[in-house]
Formats: structure tokens, sequence, C-alpha cells
């Protein structure tokens, strides 16, 4: 997508001192720390059993990507299995599928003012969404007979009435995850007007929402980016941790693009998404006389395909092989000095003529 930039190459002299491996690890406001700056922001849980959403999720943050989620959403129908670690408390105005151990456990707290768009282009939750939240069909042998309907998220009453009262619900979840990061998500208009906002109701990270954004217009999406970051840093001292969410379809080397950028976290859901989904099982028979007498017998699933993240490692080791090629000791020393452009002017990035 951002084909107007590259990865610039160190330039000629003496070698810096630095790791052989960059670090990838990413400390936000000082307390907290993520073994990467990849996030998996969000990814469709309900598209596949809650059996596999937390062993999908677990696997996840062994590879050291963040993930967002409720337990609600994920945890297992089976006792033995156990509840996934989740990092990222998504919080929604309707608040669907939330518990207050959610806020508890997670260590950023992610107030979703930009709504997420479904297949249609339409802030709507479909119906397998909602079923998978609703406490009640968690309870349930046969929760797929739950009937639900699809809901638009824009018909629930705003959880923040008015802009100017966000500094009140951004302190409310301070105190209801008191060791956590609070971060306000928004869309990518109206940064002039919102930022302000944001920095002073006491927020630690800004979300960019940026996941439907155009593909043919990628300059302007990469200038939107460095923009935001310019403003953060001219309108306070201490740093805002800016988190990018791009469309799915951006390239691998994308990612590191968006990180020199002025990015903290991006989200790398495009990479993820392939490899989570429940590839088609077989119906098996398991009993005699279905066999030979025709007698009904409920089907019998095959056990749960194991999860493939052979795709999935591949692209990460692509991605530190990307910043290796920078120079840089750390993932977090990325700058728009590593960045070279064929005719996109940024500031701080050079110039090919």
């Amino acid at each position: 997508m951002l084909a107007s930039l590259a990865i610039a190459t160190p330039p000629l002299g003496p070698p810096t001192i630095r790791t052989a491996v960059p670090r990838m690890r990413v400390l936000l406001d000082g307390r907290i720390a993520l073994p990467s700056p990849w996030v998996a922001y969000e990814l469709p849980w309900h598209q596949v059993t809650r059996v596999r959403a937390a062993r999908f999720a677990d696997a996840l943050d062994g590879l050291g990507i963040a993930v967002a989620g409720l337990q609600n959403e994920l945890s297992p129908d089976e006792p033995n299995e156990p509840s996934p670690r989740l990092t990222i408390c998504p919080y929604r105005g309707d608040r669907y599928g939330l518990e207050l151990a959610d806020l508890r456990k997670a260590k950023i707290v992610d107030l979703r003012l930009a709504h997420t768009r479904g297949a249609d282009g339409l802030p709507t939750y479909d119906a397998e969404q909602m079923r998978r939240w609703d406490r009640r069909t968690n309870r349930t042998q046969h929760s797929d007979a739950a009937p639900f309907g699809s809901m638009n998220a824009v018909c629930w009453p705003p959880d923040v009435a008015s802009r100017t009262k966000l500094s009140g619900k951004v302190s409310q979840l301070r105190s209801l995850a008191p060791e956590a990061i609070v971060c306000v998500s928004i869309g990518p208009d109206h940064l002039q007007e919102d930022l302000p906002l944001i920095m002073d109701s006491g927020a630690q990270m800004v979300a960019l929402r940026m996941e439907n954004w155009p593909a043919h217009y990628a300059d302007l999406f990469a200038r939107r980016i460095a923009s935001t970051r310019d403003l953060l840093e001219r309108s306070q001292t201490d740093k805002l941790a800016l988190m990018v969410i791009p469309p799915a379809s951006i390239d691998v080397e994308d990612y590191v693009k968006i990180l020199a950028l002025g990015a903290d976290l991006v989200a790398v859901d495009g990479l993820c998404i392939s490899a989570m989904r429940e590839p088609k099982r077989d119906v098996s028979v398991a009993d005699w006389a279905a066999v030979t007498l025709g007698v009904a017998t409920a089907p019998v699933l095959e056990p749960e395909p194991e999860i493939d993240l052979a795709m999935l490692a591949e692209n990460l080791q692509s991605l530190r092989s990307v910043v290796e090629l920078t120079g840089v000791g750390s993932v977090t020393d990325l700058q728009r000095k590593h960045l070279v452009s064929f005719g996109l002017a940024l500031p701080g990035v050079s110039v090919e003529a």
C-alpha cells in the first residue's frame, strides 16, 4: 500500500554498536511493556468456536502479539480449556459482553469511540457476534439456537455524552482498572479538534482507526499518521503512545513503515485472520445403528483442528528482518529518517528525485 515509501538502508561508515537482533520490546507509559509492537486489534472471534478462539489467542500471545478481546467471547465451553491471556480490553459504548474482570486483567483499556464497521461498511453487529457476547447463551448447551438478530451499533445511547465529558469517562476507567493504560480510539478525521481533548482527558494512548482507509489514498494515509504523531509531540511534554489500525490488505513491510512514521503499536489483523479461520471439518457418524439401520443419531464432529501458525510466524520473522535492515538496536528507535520517499513529501523523510 505504501509504495511511495521504502525502508532506507544504513549509511556507509563505522557500524554502530548494537545487538545482532533488534529488540522488539515496547515500553508504554514507563510502566507497562509489550513483547512487540504487533497487536491483534479486532479479530472476528465469533466466526470460530470458542475453543479455537481461546487457543488462537494464546498462540498469538506466545508469538508476542498483544491480543484484544473479552473473556466472555473467548472463554471455551470446555472446563478443562484454560482462559486465554488478553492484553487489551475493548471498551465499547454498548458494553456487550464486558465483565469487570476484563478491565482489571487488561494492560490496556481501549475506549472505542470509533465504531467497527462490518462487511457492508456499516457499524453493525451481526447475529453471531451478539450471540457470542450474550451471557445467557454462554451458559446453555445449545447456545446457537438462541434467538438473536443483528444490531446497529449506533442505536445504543452514547457512553460519552459529549466531547467535553471524555475526561470523566477516562477517570472512571482508570478507577476501575488502576493498573492499566487507558487508550481512546478515534477515526482519522477531525484530529485537530479531537487530539487536544484526548490529551486533556488523562488518557495515555490514542488508537487511530484507519482500517477502512481506501488503498488508492495511500499517500494521504502516510501523511495522516505522520501528522498525528507531530500533533501529539507538539501539544504536550509527556509523549502519548500512538496505536494505528491499518487496512488488513497492506503489505508486510508496510507495518514497519507505519512504525517509522510515528506509531508505537500497529495492528496486524491482516496477518492473523487467515491463520485464525477454521478449516472445514468432516462430520462423521460414530454410531453402528445409524450406519446399518438408518437410525437418526447426533453427528459427531472430528476433533478441533490444530492451528497452523507457520505462515504467521514466517511473516513475523519478515517483520523482524525488515527492522534489522534499518540498523536500529530496538524497534522503538525507528524514525522517519529510516524511510526514503519516492515523490511523497513528509517532514523528516528524505525524498529521492
